[in-house]
């Protein structure tokens, strides 16, 4: 049976919330229904979907805030997800965020407990403050290499076990990871300028990491209270300017630092002056091998580099 509610329509045998046509704007009061217990039916309603129409440009701030759907359908005609818009959605398991929004703004999926699976697409360029805080089923994402930003504790107390933070991110901002404690595997690639204080803090589960070579700013406690952390791998440049014990704070873990190895760009034949073959399959792998050795902690050329 189908029920009209003015700008939208809830069917309660198929369970699906259908916004009228026509929409332009969803805003905060617009489901006020579904959380008056005294006077509507709908209060109680659960896991069901909703459909945005093509005519929806804006959801406003908390304009689907503390629903208990469990899947949106959002087109790419909406041009902006204000703040808080879908925090606290506790039975939502799966979004997919629309292209045409460029921006996540803070809290946006604050909250949302049961989130599992978050599809981010190519052209996003900014992840709000909290954006997936809090969001304890979420253990896997993708960031898109259009990320620009990061900001800070957008990812706090989430259920991330492994994250690569994109090549063209600079900064890592203030407890961005904090208390991910079931983060294993971390990412960080070369280009990185600046981590900032407890970016990293309190993830339990972290037991080594590489600092990127480009990395010249680095903040207090970024891996405080990370108590099975063994190993951190810090450039030799920025383990002279911080010191040892800057990077032990309230942490176990062995602080052992590396150079960054020398790579002659070209290697020609002496005769011809052109690049061989074979000298060109060992440059490139070598600067494959390179940039495994500052950006990653998967590879076994890892450990053998930072020996020498």
């Amino acid at each position: 049976m189908e029920f009209d509610y003015g700008d939208y329509y809830y069917d309660f045998e198929e369970k699906v919330l259908r916004i009228r046509d026509g929409v332009k704007i969803i805003s905060q009061d617009m489901f006020s229904r579904f959380h008056d217990q005294q006077n509507s039916r709908l209060y109680g309603e659960r896991d069901f979907k909703v459909i945005i129409p093509n005519s929806v440009e804006k959801i406003e701030f908390k304009g689907f805030f503390d629903m208990r759907v469990s899947e949106y359908q959002i087109p790419n005609s909406v041009k902006e997800i204000s703040q808080d818009a879908f925090r606290c959605n506790e039975h939502l398991k799966s979004m997919q965020w629309p292209s045409s929004v460029k921006i996540i703004q803070s809290c946006v999926l604050d909250s949302c407990s049961s989130l599992e699976e978050v599809v981010l697409p190519e052209g996003l360029e900014v992840i709000g403050y909290s954006a997936f805080g809090f969001d304890c089923s979420l253990t896997t994402i993708t960031i898109p290499t259009t990320v620009k930003k990061i900001d800070e504790n957008a990812f706090q107390h989430c259920g991330l076990r492994s994250i690569s933070v994109p090549d063209n991110i600079e900064k890592i901002e203030r407890e961005t990871f904090y208390e991910c404690s079931n983060l294993e595997i971390i990412e960080l690639h070369e280009g990185l300028l600046e981590i900032r204080d407890g970016a990293f803090a309190r993830c339990k589960n972290l037991t080594t990491i590489t600092i990127p070579t480009t990395v010249e700013s680095f903040g207090r406690g970024v891996f405080l209270y990370c108590e099975k952390l063994k190993e951190i791998y810090v450039p030799k440049a920025l383990y002279d300017k911080y010191g040892k014990d800057y990077f032990k704070i309230d942490t176990p873990a062995e602080v052992i630092p590396y150079n960054e190895p020398m790579v002659k760009n070209d290697i020609t034949d002496s005769k011809s002056g052109k690049e061989t073959t074979e000298n060109a399959r060992i440059t490139s792998n070598f600067k494959k091998e390179f940039k495994s050795f500052c950006g990653t902690i998967r590879t076994n050329i890892i450990a053998d580099k930072r020996k020498k």
